[in-house]
């Protein structure tokens, strides 16, 4: 919040004229990037959207492997009610057999 308000203010006094930017490093600026007539402007423009476009495919792509794998993972790694009931009542039938089967130690 303070950061918004200490922007709107270096604005404010950009446009009444109460300061001024310098550039200090224009190799690395992006003001001083913009294309400076129309053919490379709409060159940019059309570069920009062909990688929109690609990045756009690959998110679509990325989506169906996770949700592919999601499904795999919810196949996997869950079990129906009717599943854990039965795994849950072999388990006790196995606990049990093994206690049955234990050597008792002298006391």
């Amino acid at each position: 919040m303070k950061f918004a308000v200490w922007c709107d203010m270096v604005i404010d006094d950009l446009l009444r004229g109460k300061a001024e930017v310098t550039i200090t490093k224009p190799e690395e600026s992006a003001v001083l990037a913009l294309p400076k007539d129309l053919p490379s402007a709409l060159r940019a423009l059309a570069d920009s959207v062909e990688l929109q476009e690609k990045l756009k495919a690959q998110t679509v792509e990325q989506a169906k492997q996770i949700d592919h794998l999601a499904s795999l993972m919810t196949v996997n790694n869950f079990l129906t009610k009717h599943d854990y009931q039965h795994q849950t009542s072999r388990n006790r039938r196995y606990h049990h057999q093994d206690r049955l089967r234990r050597p008792l130690l002298p006391e």
